[in-house]
């Protein structure tokens, strides 16, 4: 396992520029892939499958100490079911609409519940819609591909009874024992100021009949977060030049000098810049060479 960029060929030179040896660089990734991937990235491994890592922040901690997940509700897919019938009687204009738009389908006399789903299912390809049609004892069960509180249908329809409309349910949960933000299946930690798991997005692959299974509260296991290499450059340069950060701190102190050091204060502050600048320009060429992988 690899512990320092300099490792696989990447090393900072006391200029301010970074050196790039490309042919340690592919031995490296050619010895262990997922360790250069891994000390470069960030990267996330969760103890149960149906936990996924998504997202997170430069105030995420990466750290030895898993973060536990668990979660009192899963998200879930807006349906909605019709009625039961062997065939149509009559023609019937069936419209579909959800968050990517509506849908209309005329279903012909004589159509069985197959032939229907099955013509609704061509209508919502064409038309790229977020929906898909089935059949179940009988009847027609419309349902969104997406999940959460923000998949939803609505139905106009006729003998088929799919006239109506639902919802879906967002994902909730905690991670680290932190309420977290549900959002289809996204559960995100808020970001607050000092907490570890600030800002980490996972996504959740429960179902509801886990949920249910486990008497309504399902322990998802834990995730081991680490930063990598470009999780840490990234929050070492958000402190260089956010509020308070050493850079941010001199360009204040030099602004608040006297006029008489005006010529100075100017001076230095352009020297500061382009620290900055050159802190940038390296952190976009690692994020480009990262990019490759």
């Amino acid at each position: 396992t690899y512990q320092s960029l300099s490792q696989i060929g990447i090393s900072f030179q006391r200029g301010g520029t970074f050196a790039f040896d490309a042919t340690k660089f592919k031995t490296a990734l050619s010895d262990d892939f997922e360790g250069v991937a891994k000390l470069l990235t960030r990267t996330a491994t969760a103890t149960d499958a149906r936990v996924g890592y998504v997202s997170a922040t430069a105030d995420t901690v990466g750290r030895d100490t898993p973060y536990n997940v668990v979660i009192t509700q899963a998200a879930q897919q807006a349906s909605h079911t019709g009625s039961a019938f062997a065939a149509l009687a009559i023609d019937e204009d069936i419209t579909v609409t959800t968050g990517t738009g509506s849908v209309t389908y005329q279903a012909l006399a004589g159509a069985t519940p197959e032939a229907v789903a099955a013509g609704l299912n061509a209508a919502f390809t064409a038309a790229r819609s977020g929906a898909t049609a089935s059949v179940s004892g009988g009847a027609i069960v419309l349902t969104t591909t997406g999940y959460g509180a923000n998949a939803t249908l609505s139905v106009t329809a006729g003998a088929t009874g799919l006239t109506g409309s639902a919802a879906g349910v967002n994902v909730a949960g905690t991670i680290d024992g932190k309420l977290a933000t549900g959002t289809g299946q996204l559960l995100t930690a808020g970001t607050v100021a000092g907490d570890d798991v600030s800002g980490l997005s996972l996504r959740i692959t429960a179902s509801a009949a886990d949920v249910a299974g486990a008497g309504g509260t399902l322990a998802l296991g834990s995730i081991v977060y680490s930063t990598g290499a470009a999780g840490g450059l990234s929050k070492v340069l958000a402190k260089l030049t956010g509020l308070g950060g050493k850079i941010t701190s001199a360009k204040e102190t030099a602004t608040e000098s006297s006029k008489s050091q005006q010529q100075r204060i100017d001076a230095f502050e352009k020297r500061l810049t382009l620290v900055e600048e050159r802190y940038k320009r390296q952190f976009a060429a690692l994020e480009t060479l990262m990019g490759r992988l």
